[in-house]
């Protein structure tokens, strides 16, 4: 039985509660990151001269919170992904953080860092390219290619497009060597290509949690938490009264039934076994969510043997293969370690003789 659908709320208030309620049913270790947005960005906009917009937009997000709970795996792929800095504003942050220079640990250092910032500008104004921390950004580019990430939210990067020389040409067009400002043009949009690219690192206790529970080893503590059972009023509960036969007769019946069809269930708080798109949330289904985003973190840290280096470390996915059980054991019987069936040697070609 379809629980009871929910009121989608009108004010903004209304509409801030229903997020935050809604926030309060996801997993534990994405909640403050929800909450903390969710909080930003109503004081952001509050005073609005024009809300429509913004309350349209909290709207749509509120229906996505729904359906992540319910059990849409791409929205809460999604939660995750921005949760720990894979695509939105925190992954900006993390960028800022991997781009800036570390600080001078004492004046020699500090020395050393004003002398080589200096050198460039004997010749050409600063710009912002020279405050990037260009040596940390090429060597984790490298880990990044090495390790091969797959469903990467960001386009993948290669050997080719590590080569920082190769994007500024030693003669233009004419044959000529470039001016001086077109060629640091050439150069800035080619650290820009290679940042677009770039999975930022996040902290050590971030990627031993994401490695903690796509094994399951975190604890209870990191569960998803039970959803409390609403309380249906007379409208929600779909009563005589509910029909709203002002709406069928000025709308399209398309957009007053798209509600109530199994493909958009979810976004309204009618979800049951027969929604599109619906999965039931088990511990299997969340340590395979967790894994695909561990396999899109790094952590990065300075090595201490060699100053100057840096030791990056990328998530890594289940490479053992399933055991099949004695159930189904029989359904693999000949099949080599490739998963193949050996090749079947050909069948003698029978001659048969006709009388005249």
């Amino acid at each position: 039985m379809a629980a009871p659908r929910l009121l989608d709320p009108q004010h903004p208030l209304h509409i801030y509660r229903h997020l935050l309620r809604e926030a309060s049913y996801l997993p534990p270790v994405c909640r403050p990151f929800v909450v903390s947005r969710l909080g930003s960005r109503f004081r952001k906009h509050k005073d609005a001269e024009s809300p429509q917009r913004h309350l349209q937009e909290a709207r749509h997000r509120l229906r996505s919170l729904r359906a992540a709970n319910a059990g849409d795996t791409r929205r809460m792929r999604r939660i995750l992904a921005l949760a720990f800095g894979r695509i939105g504003p925190r992954r900006r942050e993390l960028m800022e953080i991997l781009r800036r220079h570390d600080s001078p640990a004492d004046t020699a250092a500090l020395e050393a860092q004003v002398r080589d910032a200096d050198a460039p500008l004997k010749t050409r104004p600063t710009d912002w390219l020279d405050k990037w921390n260009q040596a940390r950004l090429l060597a984790f580019a490298r880990t990044q290619a090495q390790v091969k990430v797959f469903h990467s939210p960001r386009p993948e990067v290669t050997d080719k497009q590590l080569q920082p020389s190769l994007a500024v040409p030693a003669v233009g067009v004419w044959g000529r060597p470039l001016a001086e400002k077109v060629a640091r043009t050439k150069e800035r949009k080619w650290w820009i290509a290679l940042a677009n690219r770039l999975l930022p690192p996040v902290t050590k206790g971030e990627w031993d949690l994401l490695q903690a529970l796509s094994t399951g080893t975190a604890g209870k503590e990191w569960d998803m938490p039970p959803r409390r059972t609403p309380v249906p009023s007379d409208r929600a509960a779909g009563t005589n009264d509910d029909w709203e036969w002002e709406r069928y007769a000025t709308e399209a019946i398309r957009s007053v039934d798209r509600p109530q069809s199994r493909k958009f269930r979810a976004l309204h708080g009618n979800a049951d076994h027969s929604t599109v798109g619906i999965h039931s949330w088990t511990p299997r289904s969340w340590r395979r969510l967790y894994e695909g985003i561990w396999q899109l973190t790094a952590t990065m840290e300075n090595s201490d043997e060699q100053p100057g280096k840096w030791n990056i470390k990328w998530g890594r996915g289940n490479t053992q293969p399933t055991v099949a059980s004695n159930l189904h054991r029989e359904f693999f019987e000949g099949v080599d370690s490739t998963g193949k069936l050996p090749k079947r040697p050909p069948s003698p070609i029978r001659r048969v003789e006709t009388g005249a």
